[in-house]
């Protein structure tokens, strides 16, 4: 068997993962929000703000579909998140249910965009600021304050 290529399924992938097509001539190269800036709006910040960071990654990749589809589903699924949170006895601690919810929410934006944005920073493409990921937590933070006065519990 020495000199024979093995087939191993658990091997990572081979080929040149860091290089993603060129944008075309002209076209306006938008930054990303990495990942890890996904995780950290929705960890510092709220859900809202992670959906709304991952809105904006899919249309930065130019996939308008699925970015409206991310938008739809993910507010829904933020504010029966934030619904359901309201309705857990005070005895629940809110911190731990938070922290699992922001690595599931961190979990499916890696596996979904991760490989493509790493390909498109890899190739050049800029990457959204800290500061940037910042202003969005204060913005979902007001988001969860103003439906929070809405609903009469503020």
């Amino acid at each position: 068997m020495t000199g024979a290529p093995i087939d191993n399924p658990y091997a990572g992938p081979t080929d040149q993962l860091q290089h993603a097509s060129p944008a075309a001539e002209g076209a306006r190269v938008r930054a990303l929000f990495t990942p890890r800036q996904l995780l950290a709006c929705t960890l510092v910040g709220t859900l809202f703000a992670g959906v709304f960071a991952l809105w904006l990654n899919y249309r930065a990749l130019g996939q308008t579909g699925r970015a409206r589809r991310a938008l739809a589903l993910g507010l829904l699924a933020a504010a029966a998140w934030f619904a359901v949170r309201l309705s857990l006895p005070r005895r629940i601690p809110g911190g731990l249910f938070e922290f699992v919810q922001d690595l599931q929410f961190y979990g499916f934006c890696n596996a979904v965009q991760g490989p493509e944005v790493f390909r498109r920073l890899g190739a050049g493409t800029p990457k959204i600021s800290n500061a940037s990921v910042f202003a969005l937590c204060i913005g979902g933070w007001l988001l969860v304050g103003i439906a929070a006065a809405v609903a009469g519990l503020l």
